[in-house]
């Protein structure tokens, strides 16, 4: 079983960046792209079941739904930023349904001290995790085009592997229409599967039910909303999927351990 990132998945302007030390994250996936930068120390992220094991000066790109997971042992200092497609969309538009014939990202000396200085700036991290700041627009674009044209510079891309494209299937379509009613009858319906056999593989892969999943889509996106629109709270709900104020108060709650209100204020 992997995790799926829902909060590196919904939206078109995904930028998330922190530093972490000795970090370790189970197998998961998500929309985004993701960069990792080794600072100190080593590093492994298994990707797709290969392992990269990373040293000072050593990145790789990780491009959308791929699965991977990082583990350290002894000290060590890393950023991960993930972004949307979006800000890079002549890159985007080359990788889509292509996989790159690995994820090591060759950069020169001038082109990793440029990026780490606008991305990652002082390495110094205070905590175990420490939220990065996001770049102006324009040096962010810069940077992310810098990265991957460094990454293109050393790569060739494929036609993308079929492993898991039934669960591709199943994401894609939760992310086009989970603020409308569906259910694992329309899914299996619009993806041309046997009900019972979408089921199972739902289960098995994500370890949750459909109605979970599809609540904790709803509600990351009602949080984003809340935080950056001055949309009511009511409207928010509706927009997120919910049919009531109640169930989305009673449901935000529950996942978030918050009141919508309480993030607004």
């Amino acid at each position: 079983m992997f995790v799926h990132q829902i909060h590196n998945s919904i939206g078109g302007n995904i930028y998330n960046a922190f530093l972490y030390k000795n970090f370790n994250w189970l197998l998961h996936l998500h929309k985004g792209f993701e960069v990792v930068f080794a600072l100190s120390g080593e590093v492994t992220c298994t990707i797709e079941n290969k392992p990269y094991v990373l040293k000072k000066g050593d990145s790789l790109l990780i491009t959308p739904y791929t699965l991977h997971s990082y583990s350290t042992k002894g000290e060590s200092l890393a950023a991960v930023v993930v972004f949307s497609g979006g800000y890079v969309d002549a890159f985007e538009r080359l990788i889509v349904n292509k996989d790159p014939d690995g994820y090591d990202i060759p950069f020169s000396k001038e082109c990793w001290d440029y990026v780490i200085s606008c991305i990652v700036g002082d390495t110094e991290a205070s905590s175990d995790i420490v939220a990065l700041k996001k770049p102006d627009i324009l040096t962010l674009k810069a940077c992310l085009y810098a990265i991957t044209s460094s990454f293109m510079n050393t790569h060739t891309l494929i036609d993308k592997k079929n492993d898991n494209s039934l669960i591709f299937e199943i994401l894609s379509y939760i992310e086009n229409n989970f603020t409308s009613d569906i259910s694992l009858h329309t899914l299996s319906e619009s993806i041309g599967y046997d009900y019972e056999y979408i089921s199972r593989i739902f289960n098995k892969t994500f370890g949750i039910n459909f109605k979970m999943l599809i609540n904790q889509y709803r509600c990351d996106y009602a949080e984003n909303l809340i935080r950056t629109t001055t949309q009511t709270l009511s409207d928010i709900a509706m927009n997120s999927g919910f049919q009531s104020i109640r169930t989305f108060n009673r449901v935000f709650r529950s996942l978030t351990g918050k009141r919508p209100s309480e993030i607004r204020e």
